[in-house]
């Protein structure tokens, strides 16, 4: 029996290749929360990133280690549940009044990052005419959420195989640089917390790569308020694939008589981990309303802030193991150029509005 092809939702019936996947990620976590302090006294410095390090030792192994394809089940089954999982505790870390007070600012750097992707997207198709649909793909990956994005819309659009696999890969490469420079990057360019969350929250493209720089930045600067605000403003800019989706849907199928319920397609295209999400931000407000004086609550909150963490590791060591350097090695210049140019935009955008949406 083939283990490649069995599975009860998402979970294989024949256990032993995900099972190693999954110890594999495990072990290698635990090895490197056993070595990162004496490795910090050894380079000379107070301490390493334990995010990074996630991220790095995971991208070595990828493309040193040949992985079965059975491992590869356990190990994606960590980047893709096990980090959805982490976003909802981390709802727990946030309150109503930290979404109020960051979700304008947010809203209107995202509008503008949207309306910047349109009008380089116009340009860019009259330069790159063979390449248009290219060109939507990554241009929905740099302004929503990433590879997701890029999967969802293109089956509306039709896209093809070889268009949607230049897209993810070059998506990656410039979220992959992201993740490694943005977090010293901010430091240069923005004094408050809440402005360097915003813009790994709209600079970055990927959910998994803006909570890899947020953590990253985290454990070189301490601040959960960069975290926090970066996850939030991440989850709004999903948002907004529940409706591009239908857009999408509705303007190329608007010459057919098949009319789709919109409350459908919006709500359908919402992941369930945004609900978890929401729930648990909720639960943090009425707690910290009516538990404060609770021990019980305090204890609760550093636990949850324990699981968090733990669960972010494991996934960013996922993440690095499915980051291939040799399948970059066959990308045109013209898409490279294409995804530079939106993610330069974006960058621009970001350190000229940031400081404008915060004085509002």
């Amino acid at each position: 029996m083939n283990i490649d092809s069995y599975y009860i939702k998402g979970i294989p019936t024949e256990m032993s290749g995900f099972w190693y996947g999954i110890s594999l990620i495990i072990s290698t976590y635990l090895a490197l929360l056993f070595i990162s302090e004496p490795l910090a006294q050894i380079i000379g410095v107070s301490s390493i990133p334990i995010s990074l390090i996630c991220l790095i030792m995971g991208i070595i192994i990828g493309n040193i280690i040949p992985l079965p394809s059975s491992w590869i089940l356990g190990t994606n089954y960590i980047k893709q549940n096990i980090l959805l999982t982490a976003i909802v505790f981390l709802g727990l870390k946030i309150s109503l009044a930290q979404v109020f007070k960051i979700g304008f600012n947010s809203l209107a750097l995202i509008i503008s990052v949207f309306l910047l992707v349109l009008s380089f997207g116009i340009i860019l198709k009259r330069i790159f005419f063979k390449d248009r649909g290219l060109i939507n793909l990554i241009g929905i990956g740099t302004a929503i959420c990433g590879v997701t994005a890029i999967m969802a819309s293109s089956s509306v659009l039709k896209s093809k195989e070889q268009d949607v696999a230049i897209a993810v890969l070059i998506v990656v490469l410039l979220g992959s640089i992201g993740v490694f420079t943005y977090p010293f990057f901010v430091e240069w360019f923005f004094s408050s917390e809440i402005s360097k969350g915003l813009f790994l929250g709209v600079g970055i493209h990927d959910t998994s790569q803006v909570l890899a720089a947020s953590l990253i930045h985290f454990d070189i600067n301490g601040s959960s308020v960069v975290l926090e605000t970066a996850t939030l403003t991440k989850l709004i800019r999903n948002l907004f694939l529940a409706l591009l989706i239908p857009y999408l849907a509705i303007k190329i199928h608007s010459k057919t008589k098949d009319q789709t319920n919109i409350f459908k397609q919006v709500t359908s295209n919402i992941p369930l981990f945004v609900y978890g999400f929401l729930f648990f931000i909720l639960l943090r407000t009425f707690g910290d309303q009516t538990l404060t004086s609770s021990s019980i609550w305090e204890h609760l909150l550093h636990w949850n802030n324990q699981l968090v963490s733990t669960l972010f590791g494991l996934a960013l060591i996922a993440l690095g193991l499915s980051i291939k350097i040799k399948e970059l090695k066959g990308l045109s210049y013209s898409s490279i150029l294409i995804g530079f140019i939106f993610s330069l935009g974006v960058l621009f955008v970001g350190i000229v509005l940031i400081p404008i949406v915060n004085y509002l």
